[in-house]
């Protein structure tokens, strides 16, 4: 977690970046809801690995990439709208999450 876990609350909003640095919310286990602006284009490798308690995201329409392992681990995320432009999962983005849906492949939109 870019910050001390305990100062993530449950909810966040990301907004005014164009992407989501590598690993920025990794392990934080508080963190349960995320609303991504419609600035962020990009979700970097690991940026929510291991966040147990996520388990809702709202990915917004002009995200361009979902990095390696990005919600690897997030086991209470049981579904995720995919936006429209999207255009790459990178491998192994949702693996070992409660999101099923998404395989264990890369995609290429």
């Amino acid at each position: 977690c870019f910050a001390a876990p305990a100062e993530i609350g449950e909810n966040i909003l990301v907004t005014g970046v164009a992407q989501i640095a590598k690993r920025a919310f990794s392990e934080c286990g508080r963190l349960k809801k995320v609303e991504i602006g419609r600035d962020v284009s990009q979700i970097g490798d690991y940026a929510f690995y291991g966040c147990t308690n996520l388990s809702s995201v709202d990915l917004p329409v002009g995200l361009e990439t979902i990095g390696d392992y990005a919600f690897y681990n997030c086991d209470a995320l049981k579904e995720v709208e995919l936006p429209e432009g999207l255009e790459r999962i990178e491998g192994c983005a949702f693996d070992d999450s409660g999101y099923p849906s998404a395989g264990r492949s890369t995609f290429h939109g």
